[in-house]
């Protein structure tokens, strides 16, 4: 089965900050969001910490086909989120500060077309 796959950088003060808001955000998601494999991608192979990355893997068949829900669903967890902890992530090369679900979703949707993953338009 083909996979997208959507890049989230978790901003920080400090790569500490970060990598506590990183864990967060992977909590916050697994909770809230189905259908999502998330996966931490680490940058810096000299630290001990797992990275300030996810990678968001939606990997079901109507992920495969449509990545209109999964897409959306991630969209307004991520939103939730930054909204809750005044955080800031970069999606593919997009910085989101604070945006409201449907432009997340846009922007995932953008990230993953940057990819290289088939996506239809919503």
């Amino acid at each position: 089965m083909n996979s997208m796959t959507v890049r989230i950088e978790v901003l920080g003060q400090d790569s500490a900050d970060a990598d506590r808001r990183t864990n967060e955000l992977e909590d916050w998601l697994g909770k809230r969001t189905h259908g999502i494999e998330l996966q931490r991608e680490r940058t810096d192979q000299s630290t001990m910490n797992l990275g300030t990355v996810l990678i968001a893997l939606l990997s079901t068949p109507a992920a495969v086909a449509l990545a209109k829900d999964p897409a959306l669903e991630l969209a307004k967890g991520i939103a939730d989120w930054l909204r809750k902890r005044r955080g800031s992530v970069t999606i593919g090369d997009i910085k989101v500060d604070n945006a409201d679900p449907k432009t997340i979703e846009r922007i995932i949707r953008i990230a993953m077309k940057k990819s290289g993953s088939r996506v239809e338009d919503a």
